[in-house]
């Protein structure tokens, strides 16, 4: 049995919410929205017991999610704040679990998972923000965390058992990390303004942390490959 459930409460004001499950088994899709002026999405199709669930509070925001032959895989965006946009893309696997949680303003955040047991998390507290993560494999996990703002985090992992997180506590930073291979782990912390750090891992087995304390306009690069 696949289920579909949209709530629009009191006091809801010009919201849009669509559902499309097609040959989709055992599934469950769920949009409310309670503030005003919403857009939210969810395509579900030839997948098995998958859970989609976009909750919109704020006003003016843009959520979607298409889960296309996952399996067993949960997607959820809370917006709670006002302007934000929020994409959930998987595809051909299964055991993934992607969220976004948007408290802050004008935020944009991306998410794509191919493959199995991939965990994918951004969180946006801060305004202007963007965030992309993109995943290719097996058993790879990654966080997002922006409460400063204009901030650009940026996480690619293609392989298995990856480990990546970026933490934007300043505001104007760059920050991307690149990960190709297995087992390998990434951190950057950017707690300062107008700073770029970027770390990118070939192979297998490396691990790389960049902290930006403070200060303003500060540059690092890592690169192991192996």
């Amino acid at each position: 049995t696949t289920q579909a459930y949209i709530s629009q409460l009191s006091p809801s004001i010009g919201n849009s919410a669509t559902i499309s499950q097609v040959d989709e088994v055992d599934s469950i899709a769920e949009i409310t929205q309670s503030g005003r002026d919403n857009v939210a999405s969810i395509l579900q199709t030839t997948g098995t017991s998958n859970l989609a669930s976009i909750t919109q509070d704020g006003d003016d925001n843009l959520a979607q999610i298409d889960q296309i032959g996952q399996s067993n895989s949960t997607a959820i965006i809370v917006q709670t704040g006002d302007d934000n946009s929020a994409t959930i893309s998987g595809s051909l696997g299964s055991g993934n679990n992607a969220s976004i949680d948007q408290s802050g303003t004008t935020n944009v955040a991306d998410l794509y998972q191919v493959g199995e047991l991939n965990i994918a998390s951004v969180v946006q507290s801060g305004d202007e923000n963007w965030a992309t993560g993109d995943q290719q494999g097996i058993g790879n996990e990654l966080l997002i965390d922006q409460s400063g703002d204009g901030n650009l985090g940026t996480i690619t992992q293609i392989g298995d058992d990856n480990y990546a997180e970026i933490i934007q506590s300043g505001s104007f930073n760059e920050a991307d990390i690149y990960q190709d291979g297995s087992g390998n782990w990434g951190s950057i912390t950017q707690a300062g303004d107008y700073g770029a750090a970027y770390i990118t891992q070939l192979g297998t087995g490396h691990m790389a942390t960049i902290v930006q304390a403070g200060g303003t306009g500060n540059y690092a690069d890592v690169y192991q490959s192996n």
